[in-house]
Parts: structure tokens; sequence; C-alpha cells
């Protein structure tokens, strides 16, 4: 009984890493801007080598006992191995989930580890050295579960539930999984690096528990991609149904500006042609420059609504963000002379773009901000790289935006300034649609932060 009880544990216990692996596997994470995709073919692999272990393991329990000394030295070697290489990949795994949390005191585990491996290989030459074949297997077993199991099982697990922190925004219930599988994670850890297996059946049982648990976690949270895909479809739809109306908006404005550019160019002639009739000590000639500023500002709004007709994207090329950044304050530095602007940009970020363009829309965005912000004088300007997208964040000091403001702030003609016609951010919503971004608006404590998305360009 006992014999069938370990035999279906094993087998059980090596299908939920399979299954880990395959559930990682057949997913279609091609499109996915979440950063953990760049992490999860390390745990997949370590799903399958580990499975492979495991039927090892039931492999020896099943026709052991019926084979020789040298079939068990060549087989124990062989499971000694594939234990290694699945804890090497559970390793890499482990790395490269530290590097997405961007952990502070990733340089100082780069030196543990090289430490760690080290002493690892002092201590298999030394056991090797001191010891026959049969009884280095175990001890050589027993180092890699303490060093190469626990630690990076409890590093992955913190790291796991640091990732979900991170994702604390998501609605989607599978973000906090992936908390529940780093401590699922961490519990298998303890149980295969402490644990030893020999203190009877309910060690395999607790391990493969927890692999359980891990596999269930870990399928409840990869669902996240799931939704992430509904989003992108909901938002490609919108995106498809905005256009439209943008579009159509376009055609009515770049129609009305031509038919009224005209009548307007005649009116200008025609103040021409009234100045010299005009009697220089009146006040005619005040009356007359009114008149032709209000022209010529009815003739700027013209241009306004042809270049929000006629916006395109054209001339494409790598652009550092920092650069892009200050260039667009250098334009605006008279207007910034009273103002404390406070820089936090994440370095080597770069976007694919028109630099016309996008210059436009900084030079669009810090100058509503500087508007805002005229009684504090302050700004502030941080930029990430977050789940593939460089995301740049300016906070002004002012009095924000109503509910409905931050809604309707990129339609066309919506306005709180009576001056303006209300195109400045529907255009850098357009410019940065048309470059893969988006642009979005939300209150914090002390203002407005206007918050604008584009995907990371890597040269290839």
């Amino acid at each position: 009984m006992n014999e069938l009880a370990l035999y279906t544990i094993y087998l059980i216990y090596g299908l939920a890493f399979f299954a880990i692996g395959m559930t990682i596997s057949l997913r279609d994470l091609k499109l996915s801007r979440l950063s953990i995709v760049a992490a999860l073919p390390a745990l997949a692999l370590f799903g399958y080598t580990h499975a492979l272990h495991e039927w090892t393991e039931l492999y020896i329990e099943w026709v052991g006992p019926n084979r020789d000394v040298s079939w068990h030295l060549q087989v124990e070697s062989m499971r000694s191995v594939k234990l290694l290489l699945s804890y090497l990949a559970l390793g890499w795994f482990a790395w490269k989930m530290l590097g997405l949390i961007r952990w502070r005191y990733l340089h100082w585990m780069r030196t543990i580890t090289y430490a760690v491996m080290t002493t690892y290989l002092a201590l298999l030459a030394i056991s090797y050295q001191a010891m026959a074949l049969e009884a280095f297997l175990p001890t050589a077993n027993t180092l890699t579960r303490w060093i190469f199991g626990l630690g990076p099982a409890v590093v992955s697990g913190l790291a796991l539930t640091a990732y979900a922190r991170q994702q604390h925004w998501r609605s989607h219930r599978g973000a906090r999984y992936f908390g529940y599988c780093g401590l699922a994670l961490i519990a298998y850890g303890v149980a295969t690096g402490i644990i030893p297996t020999d203190l009877g059946l309910w060690v395999p049982v607790l391990r493969a528990s927890c692999a359980l648990a891990v596999l269930y976690c870990l399928a409840r949270a990869l669902s996240i991609f799931d939704w992430e895909r509904e989003e992108q479809i909901r938002q490609a739809q919108w995106q498809l149904v905005r256009a439209d109306h943008h579009r159509a908006v376009g055609t009515l404005a770049s129609g009305l500006a031509s038919e009224i550019e005209q009548p307007l160019q005649r009116a200008m002639e025609k103040c021409d042609e009234l100045e010299p009739e005009l009697d220089m000590d009146s006040d005619g000639p005040y009356r007359l420059e009114q008149i032709r500023d209000e022209l010529q500002r009815s003739r700027e709004v013209c241009k306004e609504l042809v270049t929000f007709s006629q916006h395109a994207q054209d001339d494409l090329q790598a652009l550092p963000l920092d650069t892009l950044l200050n260039s667009a304050l250098e334009l605006l530095s008279h207007r910034l002379k009273p103002f404390i602007v406070l820089q936090d940009l994440e370095p080597g970020l770069t976007i694919l773009g028109n630099e016309k363009q996008l210059k436009e829309v900084l030079v669009n965005v810090l100058s509503n901000a500087i508007d805002a912000s005229e009684e504090v004088k302050r700004l502030e300007i941080s930029a990430v790289l977050k789940e593939g997208e460089v995301q740049l964040e300016i906070r002004d000091y002012g009095p924000g935006l109503s509910g409905e403001g931050q809604n309707n702030a990129t339609e066309p003609f919506y306005t709180t300034k009576q001056e303006h016609m209300g195109l400045g951010l529907t255009l850098c919503h357009q410019v940065l649609q048309q470059h893969g971004g988006q642009l979005s608006l939300e209150n914090w404590h002390h203002g407005l932060a206007v918050h604008l998305n584009w995907p990371r360009h890597q040269p290839a």
C-alpha cells in the first residue's frame, strides 16, 4: 500500500511540474506588454526539468529493487544532474524577476551568487575527493537542495509577491495570484531544501501539495493575460471609433477652414486699402489695427483646424527621451525662468517617432502645466520603463481638473480657457495614438498629472 501511494505521489508530483511548464508554454504571450513575460520561459523550463527529475525518482522506486549497484549509480548520477539543471532554471527565473522589480541591491545579489556558486563547487570537489561515489551522490543532492533549491525558490517567491504589489492597480484578480504563487514557491523551497526526504511519506506529499499550489496559483495568475488581451481588443475598437470621429471632425474642420480663409484674406486686403484714407489723428488707425489682430487670430485658428485635419506620422527615428524633453524645455526656457523643474528620468529610454510632432506634444503639455502652476511655479517630470512602455509623467501644481474635464480634455474643441480653441490636447492625443502610445490625465494632491506612454524602442 505504501509503495502504491509513493508511486502515485511521485506521478502527481511530476505531473504538477510538467503542467506548470505546459501552462506557460501554451500561452500566446507575443503581444503582451507585461514585463513578467520575459521571465516566464525560465519558470517553464524549471517545470519541465523538475518533472523529469521527479519521474526519475518514480522510475528508481519502481524498478530499482531489481537492479545492481552500477545501475543505481548511473541512474542516481543522471537524477543529480536533472536536479541541478532544474534548480538552475529556477535560479534563472529568480534572477529575471529581480531585474523586473528593479531591486536596488541587485548588484550585491550578483556578488553573492558568484560566492555561492564558488562555495558549492568547492564543497562538491571536496566531497568527491573524500567520499565514494555511492556516498557522494546523496551528499551532492543535499547540497543542491540547500543551495539551489531553497535559495532560488525563496527569492523567486519574494520577487513574485513584490511584482504582485506592483500590479495592484490592475483590476483583474490575476495580479494578486502572482503573490499567492510566490508564497507557494517559498513553501516549496522550504519543503525541498530543508526537510529531508527520508523523514517519511509525508515529505513527498508536502512537496507535491506545494507543487499543486504553485500550479493552481500560476494558472489563475496567468489569466491576467486574457484580461490584457481583452483590454487590447477594446482599446483597438475604441481607437477605431475615435479615429472615425476625428476623421469626420477633421474633414469638416478642413472644409470650414478653407471656406473661411478666403474671406479673411480679402478682409485683410480691404484693411490695407482702407488704411491710407484714415485720419491719423483720430482713433481710426488704432481700431483698424484691432480689426487686423482679430482677423489674424481667425487665420491662426484656421491654420490650427487644417493642422488638426492633416496631422500625419512620417519620418520616424529613434529618439532619446531625455534629449527630446530637454529640447522642449529649451523652447520654453523663457517661461520657465522663475520655475523649479524637478526631473527624474530613468537613463537610456528611447522611443521611435517623428521628432517634430513629439516635440510639439511635449511643448503643448508643458505649456499647459506652466499655465496651471503660475502661483506655485513648480513642475515635476519623471520617466520610467514599465511593462515594455516608456512612461513619462508631467505634474503641475495647479487646480487640477474636474472629472468631466479629465474625461473630455482630449476631445476636439473642449477647453477651459476662453482664448483657446481646445485642439491642443486633442492633437497631442492623436499624435501619441499614431505612435502607438496613449495620453491620460489624473489629479494628484498638488494638481494635475499628465501621463504620456510610448512603446519602448529597442534597436535591432
